[in-house]
């Protein structure tokens, strides 16, 4: 089965474009360092030792040299002019090995000779077909195997080759065209895995933990974008302030600010082996128990807002030698049922959680304020409880969106 040569993830085509160039302009330099090595030491053999038969190329070598160094050029422009680098082994390498093969025929006298020479030249010329699959475009893999058969065919006719061997010599050419043709598909394709699945694993860590993220690889349900309910504990936690806050502040600075609290805050997530739904600008989602089921996630929840509220003292430690204001956050917990899963468009999905229980937790992380307290959950979360903390009643509220009063605790 034939491989196509096609690539829509922009990171892995940004890859390859660099590979690309910079295989480009090391074969430019190796063009060059190649051709004048070649000619002083057929200067050498001419003029040092008295060779005759290694005189009257030297203008080839000149030419050489000059279109190697255009080429070191035209790789040195960039990407711009990368197009026109991938034709320089067909449209440089082929023709300078042929002229070079012709100057030096006639002056072998034996069949034998001719024939050495004529294998040599072949073998080169299925070098350089070889080296065209470093671009990884059938493109020039298939321009560079016809010029290389353009140029064996007129060597041939130069030197009255028997027609059985010039029909092996195309072959080989053939061959070794698809060949490197097929090798570089299977290269470019495992390039192609290799990426997507890096890429895969960088967005699962950064929202899962390392035995989390793993589960989900393993697992063919979440794999196929499927939605189920688990019983979780969602915690909403944001600044307190933060519009004050940021007033006086450049866009710069907000933003290093969000992202020192963020990574100490993420960190605590992590830790007490949550689930980081998604940033909420100076706030953070995250629950405990999903996607992979756990009967602990109340007590997972609680342990994480107690290393987020040390997290942030010792955060107000730095601030305060940086004579940067402290900042105060507010937790919010609350525990049920969710659906958790690849929800969204077909052109932009997230994994998340929706449902009644994340609107809730939501609406107690704003009750904080009201009470003053910087840990604020629910009683269906202090019902899931199997640890003893110390929880304090604050109080029963009606949050916007439910019927019924929800009573609501904080640890002191």
């Amino acid at each position: 089965m034939m491989l196509k040569n096609t690539v829509t993830d922009p990171v892995l085509i940004a890859e390859i474009q660099d590979e690309r160039l910079a295989s480009a302009k090391l074969l430019a330099k190796a063009r060059i360092s190649v051709f004048s090595a070649f000619f002083l030491f057929h200067l050498a053999m001419a003029w040092g030792f008295g060779k005759d038969h290694f005189r009257g190329k030297e203008d080839l070598f000149i030419i050489s040299i000059a279109l190697g160094l255009l080429s070191f050029i035209i790789a040195n422009r960039g990407k711009k002019t990368l197009s026109l680098a991938y034709y320089s082994i067909a449209l440089i390498d082929l023709p300078i090995t042929k002229l070079i093969v012709e100057r030096w025929l006639p002056n072998q006298v034996g069949a034998n000779n001719v024939s050495g020479v004529i294998v040599l030249s072949l073998s080169f010329m299925i070098f350089f077909v070889a080296l065209s699959g470093i671009f990884f475009n059938p493109t020039v893999i298939f321009f560079t195997t016809l010029c290389a058969c353009v140029s064996a065919w007129r060597l041939f006719a130069f030197a009255e080759i028997h027609p059985d061997i010039k029909n092996v010599g195309y072959f080989l050419l053939i061959l070794s065209g698809l060949v490197t043709w097929l090798s570089s598909q299977r290269i470019f394709a495992l390039l192609q895995r290799t990426s997507q699945h890096k890429l895969e694993n960088e967005k699962l860590s950064r929202y899962f933990t390392p035995n989390v993220a793993q589960m989900i690889r393993s697992d063919e349900l979440l794999q196929n974008n499927s939605e189920r309910d688990f019983e979780v504990s969602v915690l909403f936690t944001d600044i307190r302030d933060f519009t004050r806050i940021s007033s006086s502040m450049s866009g710069r600075e907000i933003v290093e600010m969000l992202n020192e609290v963020h990574e100490h805050l993420v960190g605590c997530i992590f830790k007490a082996g949550g689930t980081l739904d998604k940033y909420l600008g100076d706030g953070i989602m995250a629950y405990f128990g999903a996607p992979v089921a756990n009967s602990a996630h109340a007590d997972q929840a609680i342990s994480c807002a107690l290393l987020m509220r040390d997290a942030i003292k010792n955060l107000n430690k730095e601030r305060r030698e940086r004579g940067h204001e402290p900042l105060v956050i507010g937790i919010g917990i609350h525990s049920g049922s969710a659906l958790v899963g690849d929800i969204g468009a077909e052109i932009r999905r997230e994994f998340t959680a929706i449902g009644d229980t994340v609107n809730t937790a939501s609406r107690i992380e704003s009750l904080t304020k009201k009470y003053h307290v910087d840990i604020l959950l629910t009683q269906a979360t202090r019902h899931r409880l199997k640890e003893k903390y110390p929880l304090r009643a604050l109080g029963d509220d009606i949050v916007r969106g439910k019927g019924t009063s929800i009573q609501t605790f904080t640890i002191d």
